[in-house]
């Protein structure tokens, strides 16, 4: 989820768990590749979404 800077709204919401992240471990964002990197705990993957 994107919140604003007064921590008061939410911008947008990245991922649902309708979309498999249903127990992410870990996140991690990459500023040179503009992604966020997430590790599932449902699985041995993860998954990168890129934000535009």
């Amino acid at each position: 989820m994107q919140v604003h800077r007064d921590g008061k709204r939410k911008i947008a919401t990245m991922s649902l768990e309708a979309d498999g992240f249903k127990a992410p471990l870990s996140v991690f964002y990459n500023m040179k590749s503009a992604s966020v990197v997430v590790g599932l705990g449902s699985s041995p993957s993860i998954v990168v979404l890129k934000v535009t």
